[in-house]
This record gives C-alpha cells, sequence and structure tokens, in this order.
C-alpha cells in the first residue's frame, strides 16, 4: 500500500472511480474465488496528459492518446473505466492500455535510490502478490476453504468442527515455521516454493 501511494504521489496518477462503481467492487470482492473468476472496475489510464507549455511535440506522453476531458467533481465519465480481472489490475492487461499496478510500482523502484538487499526483498513481496492475482499462488482464503473440505472429520455440511480448528491452527504455525520450503505444508500460497533462489533446506 505504501509504494502504490508513492507511485501515486511521484507520477501524479489517477485512479477516480464514481464511488457507486467502488460500491460495487466491495460487493463483487465478496464472492467466493472473486480474485479468478470476477471483474472489478477500474480505471484505464491513469497517467496524467498535461501538455507542456513549449510544445506538445516534444512531451514523451504525447504519443499516448489523450484521454477524455475530466468530468465534473473530478470524476471519470464512463469510457475511462471498465471491468477487469484482478490479474489485469495488479500485473497488466494483456491489450496493454492498462500497465498494471505492480508494473507501476516497480516503474517507481526504478525511479528512486534504493539499494540492492532491500530491493530484493520487495521483489519477493511483489511476486507474491503478481502470482496470487493471475492464480499461480492460492490466496489464504482459497488455501484453508480446500483444507477445511479435505480434512477427514469434515462432513461436507459446512460444520467447522473443533477438531478442524484446531488442525488448522496448527497448520498454520508450521506455515509460520518453514514458510513453504521443500513444499511443506501451505507451498501452495507461498512465493518462497516458486523461487529460484530459494536456499537448501538446512541453512
Amino acid at each position: 500500500m505504501v509504494l502504490i501511494t508513492r507511485a501515486i504521489l511521484s507520477f501524479d496518477l489517477n485512479f477516480y472511480i464514481p464511488i457507486a462503481r467502488t460500491t460495487e467492487n466491495m460487493e463483487t470482492a465478496h464472492a467466493r474465488n472473486a480474485v479468478l473468476e470476477k471483474k472489478f472496475y477500474f480505471r484505464k489510464d491513469p497517467f496524467p496528459h498535461r501538455l507542456p507549455r513549449q510544445t506538445a511535440s516534444s512531451s514523451p506522453s504525447s504519443s499516448r492518446s489523450p484521454s477524455a476531458p475530466p468530468s465534473p467533481c473530478l470524476l471519470p465519465v464512463e469510457s475511462e473505466y471498465e471491468l477487469m480481472t484482478v490479474a489485469d489490475i495488479i500485473n497488466g492487461s494483456p491489450s496493454g492500455e492498462f500497465p498494471g499496478l505492480i508494473p507501476i510500482v516497480e516503474s517507481y523502484l526504478n525511479s528512486i535510490n534504493i539499494d540492492v538487499e532491500t530491493r530484493c526483498a520487495l521483489a519477493n513481496y511483489l511476486n507474491l502478490i503478481r502470482y496470487r492475482a493471475d492464480g499461480r499462488l492460492l490466496t489464504n482464503a482459497k488455501w484453508i476453504r480446500e483444507f477445511v473440505a479435505k480434512h477427514p472429520d469434515y462432513k461436507q455440511d459446512s460444520v467447522v468442527s473443533e477438531k478442524i480448528c484446531y488442525d488448522l491452527v496448527k497448520a498454520v504455525e508450521k506455515i509460520t515455521e518453514k514458510e513453504g520450503k521443500g513444499g511443506s505444508i501451505g507451498w501452495e500460497m507461498l512465493y518462497t516454493s516458486l523461487a529460484k533462489s530459494e536456499e537448501p533446506e538446512g541453512q
């Protein structure tokens, strides 16, 4: 959240959409597996389109098609936003019309002085978000649902027994300890299980 906020301020980005669409997005987010199966309203082009005082031809942004004039009260017209998947919002649309929040954050990181160790740590966090958005990793909610559904005590009746809850808590404890390394429990939702740079066990 901090990184995208800094990117917005640095690049003067505009992600305004009507509050009614934001409310619809919140309602959609409650659906099961919404990350992969639902779409959300999002602004297509957040970049500013101001022409420099000297000449428009010298501006790097002049090659981009200008967005529609802003509507009153800073709310965008309907042509300025559309339904997107979470993968499109996070990683960018296949058409390239929307760059994606993570590429925007990466552009911001490229524009500031940051040490290699910090950049690598941030890359791991961004990859975790990236892979959960496109389905390569499970979200916490989906992993919990699958854990309960596969538990031998679950009777497919929507009742989560004390035994199931206890085993779930113990499983989360193991995830905290192992972090999915070596195919340990919970690897399906942790980036460390996919990272090529994962350290061998015992180090």
